[in-house]
Order: C-alpha cells, then sequence, then structure tokens
C-alpha cells in the first residue's frame, strides 16, 4: 500500500458484525431492575454517594463487571456481567451494604430483602436498547438534566473525548484508613490499586466497563441517536420484560408525531383512521 492509498473504512455490515462478537465474547450479560419502593432509599448526596461506592467495592469483590448504572430515588437499573452466582453475589452484598448505610440513617425498610428483576439479554440490538433505556432513566425524571448530564449515572462517560480531563482522583490505597471506612462502610477495606477516589466517590473510569458498552454499538453516532430517540427502546424494553414503560406526555406525543410521519405521512393524528 502506498501512502496515497486510503484504507477503506468497515461496512455498516462489518461494524454490526464486530458488535456481535464483542456481544458473543463478553458472556452472560444481566438486566437487572431494583423494583419501585414506595418510599425514597437516595434522597441526598450522601445516600447517592455511598450507593455508588457500594457498587465499586462490590464489583471488586465479586469480580462482576458493572456495565451502565443509574440510581434513582427510589429504583435503580443495572448491566451487570457475569455467571448467575456472580451476579446474586454482587446484588446481595450491594443490596446489604446499602441497607447498613441507611439503618444507621434511621431508615426502617429492610433493603436486604430489596425486591429485584434479573433478565438474560439475548443479543447485541437488546443490550444496545437497555443501556440506552438506562442511560435515560435520570434524564426523565428531572427535566433539568440532559441524557448525560443526570450525576447519578454514567451515561456521559461513553463515547466521550473529555473523559481524559475529568478529574484523575486520588490512589484509593493512598487514604488513611478513616477514609477507606467512609467509602466501603465495612472492615474490609481492600481494593484494586486502580481505584481512585474523588470527593469522598470512587471515579466511574475505576470501575465501569467503558469498553465494553462502547463495543456493542457501531458508532458513538449510534449511541446519541439512540438516546434522542427513546420510543423504540422503551417498547423494546416494555416487550422483553413484559411489563409497561411509563413515558413522559411530552415523549409521547414527539414519539407518537414521529410514527405519523414516518408510517403515514402525515403530521396530524387527526388524519389517521382508527383502523
Amino acid at each position: 500500500m502506498n501512502d496515497t492509498e486510503s484504507i477503506r473504512p468497515f461496512s455498516f455490515g462489518e461494524r454490526e458484525s464486530i458488535c456481535e462478537a464483542a456481544f458473543r465474547d463478553a458472556g452472560q450479560l444481566w438486566f437487572i431492575t431494583l423494583e419501585n419502593l414506595e418510599m425514597s432509599v437516595f434522597t441526598c448526596e450522601d445516600d447517592y454517594v455511598t450507593g455508588l461506592n457500594a457498587i465499586a467495592v462490590n464489583v471488586a469483590r465479586t469480580g462482576a463487571k458493572d456495565y451502565i448504572d443509574v440510581l434513582m430515588s427510589n429504583h435503580c437499573h443495572f448491566i451487570i456481567g457475569g455467571d448467575p452466582m456472580v451476579r446474586d453475589e454482587f446484588m446481595d452484598r450491594w443490596r446489604n451494604q446499602v441497607n447498613v448505610y441507611k439503618r444507621s440513617k434511621g431508615f426502617k425498610t429492610n433493603l436486604k430483602r430489596w425486591p429485584y428483576k434479573s433478565i438474560l439479554i439475548p443479543d447485541v440490538k437488546a443490550v444496545r436498547n437497555i443501556a440506552v433505556y438506562i442511560a435515560r432513566n435520570g434524564y426523565r425524571a428531572i427535566k433539568d438534566a440532559t441524557p448525560t448530564g443526570y450525576p447519578w449515572g454514567c451515561g456521559d462517560l461513553y463515547f466521550n473525548g473529555r473523559r481524559a480531563f475529568y478529574p484523575e482522583g486520588t490512589p484509593y490505597n493512598s487514604l488513611p484508613k478513616t477514609a477507606k471506612r467512609d467509602i466501603c462502610h465495612s472492615r474490609d477495606l481492600i481494593l484494586p490499586d486502580t481505584y481512585k477516589v474523588h470527593r469522598g466517590m470512587i471515579t466511574r473510569e475505576s470501575y465501569i466497563c467503558l469498553p465494553g458498552i462502547e463495543s456493542f454499538f457501531n458508532s458513538g453516532n449510534q449511541y446519541f441517536s439512540m438516546l434522542a430517540r427513546s420510543g423504540e427502546s422503551d417498547l423494546a424494553i416494555s416487550a422483553m420484560t413484559g411489563g409497561d414503560t411509563i413515558i413522559p406526555d411530552d415523549e409521547m406525543f414527539s414519539n407518537v408525531l414521529m410514527w405519523c410521519r414516518k408510517d403515514y405521512n402525515t403530521v396530524r393524528v387527526s388524519e389517521l383512521s382508527p383502523e
């Protein structure tokens, strides 16, 4: 190949094949949802930071892989990699650690029994829809947030060239014991040398499987395009879980107009026949 000859870019089909291979190589991936409680579990910054630190700690303890997650006030979502025993150990440890912390704050409900559903993700299309659904959760609940701006998720980390400029953090293992106890909420203070801490929180880059999620999308453009059009992902999640996906009124109306324009060449819902 001479200097003037360009390298042929991958075709769409080739990129899709690469994504499918990455999904197969990842092993078992689980879509986990901690069910909505009638009361809020996470009510302040300390609660959320403790919940996220508990994820980091128990990823290290169990060998589970955290591909993406989001903590909402009364429910949570994860994509966790590992066999069923690893998945269950991770969830048991995480719920127990959050329960110990919340009990110390006077919380009465036993979060060790916080119900959750776990679904084995069948293919790369499904994992894309689930990742987008999780990334959008905070944005939908808080109107001042964006799909990449909710602080207690990690949707902003994927395909983000600015990650290199995020605060690097202090190596966890260089911290004094008191600081480690505040993070771990346990007597076991050993964590990987790669873990770093910023403002009392283990940095997300320390443990989130960023290359994993990115490898399931054929480009950053595809990821952000799916974030922008949530209707298809919502319907796919609803079909997979056998439940109803709640869509805000403004998004529902936008989706209806999109489908009208796409399938019926009109933007007037009133022009559609009931049949």
